[in-house]
């Protein structure tokens, strides 16, 4: 990240569905990282 907050995306990792967008794919990452089941099913 730079000074700002921002970074490139050129720094970020690469989107496994580009259609979808980052904000999807970071959800989904999100998402996957919760290890209580009921939390993950809200």
């Amino acid at each position: 990240m730079n000074i700002d907050g921002l970074d490139y995306n050129t720094q970020r990792e690469k989107l496994l569905l580009p259609e979808y967008g980052r904000e999807i794919q970071d959800m989904v990452n999100h998402c996957k990282a919760l290890t209580d089941k009921d939390e993950r099913q809200q």
